[in-house]
């Protein structure tokens, strides 16, 4: 369960969910989903479930083990959450400590659920940047930069606000405002490490 939760936010980037935002608002999350916010067809996984700030959030992704390891999970009442499984003869329900505890482990570090929001609207916005190019005056960069914002907003499915204020490491835009892009010919992460790197030598 662990694994497939990792995959889910690898594949898509959700917010991991908890009880008091279900409980309180009615808005689910990758902890809280339930079965009948996923369609399975073939290699292909879709979410579609209410999210936070009254926004419902559908994500595609296409991923064979994915598909494989959830269609198993859809067995049951529509409404029991996904994301479960049985210890000691009891059913339990993953949860986000659970969910972060295992990132921690099997990356070493003090990662969450959330860096994975980060990294995916911070490599949003660095291509959006790429793919604009260079700005010519200091007009060109405010409107390169607003569109990497709504690029980012549009991956997390959230508002650009949002996604500059909370999502996107600012060592982006300092690397642009230097003339450096996002190598899009690499792959992303490997790319984004290089760029932002270079901004204050870590």
């Amino acid at each position: 369960m662990l694994a497939v939760a990792f995959r889910f936010l690898d594949d898509a980037s959700p917010r991991v969910g908890s009880i008091e935002y279900l409980e309180r608002y009615g808005s689910r999350g990758l902890t809280t989903l339930q079965q009948r916010d996923v369609t399975v067809e073939g290699h292909h996984v879709t979410l579609h479930f209410p999210a936070k700030s009254h926004k419902h959030d559908v994500m595609h992704m296409t991923d064979l083990e994915l598909a494989e390891a959830v269609a198993t999970l859809l067995d049951g009442d529509p409404e029991d959450r996904l994301l479960r499984y049985h210890a000691a003869g009891d059913l339990h329900h993953l949860d986000p400590a659970e969910v972060n505890a295992y990132l921690h482990e099997i990356t070493g570090g003090p990662y969450t659920a959330k860096d994975f929001r980060t990294l995916r609207g911070t490599i949003a916005a660095a291509e959006s940047l790429a793919r604009t190019g260079l700005a010519d005056g200091e007009t060109a960069a405010h409107h390169a930069e607003v569109a990497a914002a709504k690029a980012a907003s549009e991956a997390l499915q959230n508002t650009p606000a949002v996604a500059r204020s909370s999502y996107i490491d600012p060592r982006v835009f300092e690397a642009y405002r230097d003339g450096r892009l996002l190598d899009l010919g690499r792959s992303p992460d490997a790319a984004l490490r290089d760029l932002v790197a270079g901004v204050d030598g870590s």
